[in-house]
């Protein structure tokens, strides 16, 4: 199902009778993966006669249609209709069925492919106190960590105002270890993402809190491959922090560490 933001009812997408076998819908907007898609315009219906029509608000493409088979998952119902041989059923035959709020989900807000050793600055769409998000490694070029640095608008912070440190429990111990932190690694350019460099695959998950005159805060996590059933992997916990207090995430970069290439995608969704 497509991410969404909340859709506030305040009469967008009112329908109404128009005629004996008619409906209007009027205009709404929907935002569909942080992108508002806006229908300007009433939206008319001739409807079928002797049939239950739904109308709704399709969640893929925005635009506001009309199905015989019923609402479908991906969808912000409107109304349902039941006609008879020439118009719509008397009384019970019209129902507005829009939901007050709908908020399925939490919007896509920043999204990349990765490739090369750095990606491309990859704006937010929107700003949002609070950040998750994925990033899934296919591959790397040589032993490495995907890492991330951020920027206010459009222009990322590629100086001296991270810091990052990571725990790892190897498989069977009991006690965590603090292989990686940015001090003793002498890096504080970047947040790293994983605690030990791999060329092998890699999903991580995090959280950023992103208020807008505070330190932005990254709580992660790292699942790598090993090399089989009987090669347990290790757990790897990690903080990062990104000391700008001058607004919120506005954009985002990833990129290795090292220097080695890599592959794979990376993910953000927002929350008020």
């Amino acid at each position: 199902m497509p991410t969404t933001r909340p859709i506030e009812q305040s009469n967008m997408f009112f329908p109404a009778q128009a005629g004996d076998l008619k409906i209007s819908v009027q205009p709404g907007s929907i935002f569909l993966n942080g992108v508002a898609v806006v229908t300007t315009a009433v939206t008319n219906f001739t409807l079928a006669a002797n049939v239950t029509t739904s109308i709704y608000a399709d969640l893929t493409t925005g635009a506001v249609t009309s199905s015989t088979s019923g609402f479908p998952l991906s969808c912000y119902p409107i109304a349902s209709v039941v006609t008879g041989a020439s118009s719509i059923t008397p009384l019970t035959g019209f129902t507005d069925v829009r939901p007050s709020i709908l908020a399925p989900s939490m919007p896509l807000v920043g999204f990349t492919t990765l490739s090369s050793t750095t990606t491309a600055v990859i704006p937010m769409a929107g700003t949002f106190n609070q950040l998750v998000g994925w990033a899934r490694i296919t591959f790397y070029g040589g032993a490495d960590i995907i890492s991330l640095r951020f920027g206010n608008g459009s222009t990322i912070d590629s100086g001296n105002n991270y810091n990052y440190r990571w725990a790892s429990q190897a498989a069977g111990a009991t006690l965590w270890t603090n292989p990686i932190d940015s001090t003793a690694d002498g890096n504080n350019s970047l947040i790293k993402m994983a605690a030990q460099a791999v060329t092998i695959s890699r999903e991580l998950t995090f959280s950023i809190s992103n208020t807008s005159n505070k330190t932005k805060v990254m709580q992660m996590q790292a699942a790598t491959e090993t090399a089989g059933t009987s090669t347990l992997p290790s757990l790897d916990i990690g903080q990062g922090q990104w000391f700008n207090t001058a607004g919120q995430i506005g954009c985002f970069q990833a990129l290795t560490a090292g220097g080695n290439t890599f592959g794979g995608s990376i993910a953000f969704y927002g929350s008020k």
